[in-house]
């Protein structure tokens, strides 16, 4: 909403922001960075923060899939009550305090360079991008859990990863349209699908 000439008496050197929520892309940062380059900032401004990493796990977790979606609970059908659930790609989580089992090590999932923003994607033209990862243990494949590593410059780093400076920040939990069955160091693909405003992942 800012104007040059009306609201500043010149284009910005420096933007600092904070526009990032769980599964770091669902406030905007995207369009609002890509927004103030085309319009706020100098051409050789800085940007805080420069870049981020985004990172994964994949998990299983009877305790969470048992209600995503919602079905039969103590032998009441409850599927009707699914209708009623607010449709997010992915919902905030604290992996610390969710019961679950990690199948994988970590896995890089995507990176961003906030000097360098990538290319507009809609929701209903998502990048695609196919992931292989290797089952660290047998189980049922639920849900990837990511989080991401902010650098705010060349030296400063910060990740909200379960052992994460802003573990407060929480994890991202992404259920995939079905269970996969693994065993122990069997390779799986999975697609990663990103917009502006979200990650999620499909199988």
């Amino acid at each position: 909403a800012l104007k040059v000439g009306a609201d500043l008496t010149q284009k910005a050197n420096v933007v600092v922001s904070e526009i990032l929520d769980s599964g770091l892309l669902g406030e905007g940062v995207l369009p609002s960075l890509r927004d103030a380059k085309a319009n706020l900032l100098t051409q050789k401004a800085t940007i805080i923060p420069k870049s981020a990493e985004v990172y994964g796990i994949l998990i299983e977790s009877p305790h969470l899939k048992s209600v995503h979606p919602l079905q039969e609970i103590c032998g009441f059908d409850l599927s009707p009550f699914d209708e009623l659930r607010e449709k997010t790609p992915y919902k905030r989580v604290l992996l610390n305090q969710v019961p679950h089992q990690r199948l994988s090590d970590v896995f890089p999932i995507q990176n961003f360079d906030f000097y360098n923003l990538p290319s507009y994607y809609s929701e209903h033209n998502p990048l695609k991008k196919t992931i292989k990862v290797k089952a660290s243990k047998a189980g049922q494949v639920h849900a990837v859990a990511f989080w991401f590593t902010l650098h705010l410059d060349n030296e400063i780093s910060l990740s909200s990863g379960p052992k994460g400076e802003m573990i407060h920040w929480g994890q991202a939990l992404c259920f995939l349209n079905e269970v996969k069955n693994v065993k122990e160091g069997e390779e799986i693909e999975i697609t990663m699908n990103q917009s502006d405003m979200s990650i999620w992942f499909t199988i």
